[in-house]
């Protein structure tokens, strides 16, 4: 590249054929007073520095001139460098270390003056492949210090590592302390690779704006610190946050980092931020109470093997940010991919983004508002998109999932209150069909209740109508706005306010009755599109369906729903004879015989239909030879015993009952009575009895013996009875009167019926009051 200049004196121009960042090489082909190319002197440093001066070339100071300097790094140039920095003034200009010095800053911190750049000799420090860093000219600085940077300040072509370290490291335990530090506005670190410490560049001070990081480099527990507001077009492109020190090792410890590779808190006027990739970091990119900052390439990366259970994060959008637009964003292998912890109303827009092989969810929102041009979400093992919060809004224009294994073969996990107007992920699946996209928690439509003037929410094409009110107005509509109506229950749409209905035909609902209505802006009036067929409801008049709205069915069918379902209208062929027309087990409607309808109600063999106070029902069978007895009207039937009312005996098994009968004579009275027992049982009013007693001496007894009934009854009319004298054989008769408690017994001649000892027996029946 050849630049002219023109000089302080005289007026020839001189050409210089290669400057360097230096001007290290062409400064020899410059003359000194009378302005002139002589390449057979030869300068001094002294003397090449004052002719740069006098060129009106920015100053540039070597650090190897100043007392102090070692370029082997075994003694600290601390004040050598310092000392350097310090020369080169207020005016500005380069503080150049040479190309391969190695050089031990660990006595103090370093202070870039305002408008003084600390420049190496590195043009793209990177990965140098085999090579050792140890072996590279740049800076070894003590984690006790930092190399902070003052107004318009910075460091270039620069490779700084913690001093001690040796290569490759094992892992990132010993990494401390914070390599650069942005103490003013304008600020610059370009072309730097920073290994070995807790910060690879942090801030301080109230505000920072305005500064440059470019082709920035770093392994550091965390990288980029960036606490401070910037008011005024800051930019950062082309950072890489990978594990340098460490990548000669396969190893969880020696590939992954505790911390963040990109933080950044505070607000950004017009920050621009491009091209960041993360490697191996807990989270790849932190925001916090921060926004306003536009973001172009984003790409996170961790170690697969070790990403499940690792809590990495790609991109943490913490409270209070908004205001954030990234363009791109690739998220590899995290546990997580996005995690929201956004407030209600903060935004993020996302323009391209890809969650592949996640362990976790790939998405998860708690809070805040996302709006996404193009997703993929491709391998990942948790949900895809796992939104806890109702409040949030996430819309998603296009998309594809691929191989996703979801929780339990769901792809998505959506708050129980998840509404079409909220949450839009338009994206399609190459799933099984039948896989559950959202799960239990489907999105729905949100709910309007039902009024004579509707108003629209402003997002949304799809709701459903609770309540009753027809409606006859909609408000909220724009030209080309179509939205579709899902009725709960019975309402409608007129054909009168702002509403033009299909023939001037009125919309009467009923509980999953649906319309489509388009808005012409032009007319300023929603016009129905379609609405749904159902044959109930008053869609159409009664007695009005004929052949010309129902297909002609086969002979002797019945056109209906086939199914349980809307809209489902099939002839229903017709049964044998006598079949009849029911709903069968699988829900469908279908000729059969009567005898499939009772079996529903009951298939015991025995069993007997009756109506019962809900409905028809079967009695089971009764125990054997128990009839069937009524309750009367308003009361079950039921098998038991039949009443004496109803002509039964009431009778339901029971046992005799067990009595002792007095005995005394019609004529005197006995002296002894022994063994007197008797039993008996009732029957409606029917009294059974027998009774057994010894005459051990008759006493004075004549005419006959008495025998008293059991349980004080009393006979209904004059009765006769049979006995019987067991001793002597002898047949005897028994005989009680009209409203008597005993009964007399004699012989069939009328005459005293025993002597002394003998025993008599007495049975019968009688009718009792």
């Amino acid at each position: 590249m050849a630049l002219r200049f023109s000089p302080a004196r005289g007026s020839t121009s001189i050409s210089l054929s290669a400057v360097d960042p230096a001007l290290q090489q062409s400064i020899d082909d410059l003359s000194i007073g009378a302005v002139r190319a002589d390449r057979s002197q030869s300068f001094t440093q002294t003397q090449k520095n004052q002719a740069i001066t006098n060129l009106g070339i920015r100053d540039v100071i070597y650090v190897n001139e100043y007392a102090g300097f070692d370029p082997t790094g075994v003694t600290d140039s601390t004040a050598a460098v310092q000392a350097a920095l310090n020369a080169v003034g207020d005016t500005g200009g380069v503080c150049q270390i040479p190309q391969a010095a190695k050089v031990l800053l660990n006595s103090a911190n370093i202070t870039i003056p305002a408008n003084v750049v600390l420049r190496g000799g590195l043009t793209h420090p990177e990965n140098p492949g085999s090579s050792n860093y140890a072996d590279l000219g740049g800076i070894r600085l003590g984690s006790a210090y930092t190399i902070s940077c003052g107004f318009n300040a910075g460091v270039e072509n620069m490779l700084i590592y913690r001093a001690g370290m040796t290569f490759p490291a094992t892992d990132a335990t010993a990494f401390a302390g914070t390599a650069l530090t942005f103490a003013g506005d304008g600020c610059v670190a370009r072309a730097v690779l920073v290994l070995g410490f807790n910060k690879a560049l942090a801030q301080s001070g109230v505000s920072c704006s305005r500064y440059h990081i470019d082709h920035f480099q770093h392994d550091c527990v965390n990288g980029l610190f960036l606490t401070l507001p910037s008011y005024d077009s800051s930019v950062i492109r082309d950072v890489r946050a990978w594990p340098f020190s460490t990548a000669a090792y396969s190893t969880e410890a020696a590939l992954t980092r505790a911390g963040t590779a990109f933080y950044m808190t505070g607000s950004q006027d017009d920050t621009s931020i491009d091209n960041i990739l993360a490697y191996g970091y807990d989270i790849g990119l932190h925001t916090y109470n921060t926004g306003g900052a536009p973001i172009g390439k984003v790409w996170i990366d961790y170690p697969a093997a070790y990403a499940a259970g690792s809590g990495s994060i790609g991109v943490k959008f913490g409270a209070s940010t908004t205001n954030l637009k990234i363009d791109q964003l690739w998220c590899w292998s995290m546990n997580e991919g996005i995690v929201s912890e956004m407030a209600a109303g903060e935004y993020v827009q996302i323009g391209l983004a890809a969650f592949i092989s996640t362990a976790g969810a790939a998405v998860s929102i708690g809070g805040g508002n996302f709006d996404f041009g193009s997703v993929r979400m491709q391998t990942n093992l948790g949900y895809c998109w796992n939104i806890s919060s109702a409040a949030s809004y996430v819309k998603v224009q296009s998309g594809q999932y691929t191989g996703n294994t979801g929780v339990g073969g769901v792809l998505n996990a959506m708050p129980v209150s998840a509404l079409t107007d909220h949450i839009d992920i338009n994206m399609v699946s190459d799933e099984a069909a039948g896989s559950f996209t959202h799960g239990a928690n489907a999105i729905d439509y949100p709910t309007l209740a039902s009024a004579a003037t509707l108003q629209l929410p402003p997002n949304g094409d799809a709701f459903k109508i609770s309540g009753t009110t027809v409606l006859d107005t909609i408000g909220g509509g724009y030209g080309g706005r179509v939205i579709t109506l899902q009725f709960t229950s019975t309402s409608g749409v007129s054909n009168s306010g702002n509403v033009i209905t299909a023939n001037a035909s009125n919309f009467t609902a009923i509980a999953g009755s649906v319309i489509v209505l388009a808005f012409d802006g032009a007319a300023d009036k929603w016009r129905e599109r379609s609405r749904s067929t159902h044959l109930t409801g008053g869609l159409m008049a009664t007695n009005t369906v004929d052949f010309a709205q129902l297909r002609q069915g086969a002979a002797l069918s019945v056109m209906g729903n086939g199914t349980n379902a809307l809209a489902n209208y099939a002839d229903i062929q017709a049964g044998t004879a006598w079949d009849i027309l029911r709903r069968d087990g699988s829900s469908a409607l279908a000729f059969g015989p009567l005898t499939a309808v009772i079996d529903n109600i009951g298939s015991t063999r025995g069993s007997i239909l009756y109506r019962g106070a809900a409905g028809w029902a079967a009695l089971t069978p009764g125990t054997v030879a128990y009839p069937l007895v009524s309750a009367g009207a308003g009361a079950d039937p039921a098998y038991g015993v039949l009443a004496v009312a109803g002509g039964g005996t009431g009778d339901t098994g029971t046992a005799w009952t067990a009595y002792t009968p007095t005995i005394t004579c019609a004529g005197g009275a006995p002296t002894t009575v022994t063994l007197n027992s008797g039993r008996y049982k009732t029957i409606g009013k029917t009294l059974f009895f027998s009774a057994t007693f010894k005459m051990d001496n008759i006493g004075t007894c004549a005419f006959g013996i008495n025998v008293t009934l059991p349980n004080s009854y009393v006979s209904a009319a004059a009765q006769a009875f049979m006995a019987h004298n067991t001793t002597s054989g002898a047949g005897l008769q028994g005989f009680s009167g009209a409203a008597a408690s005993t009964i007399t017994i004699t012989t069939m001649a009328g005459a005293f019926p025993a002597v002394n000892n003998d025993v008599i027996f007495v049975s019968g029946s009688l009718e009792i009051q």
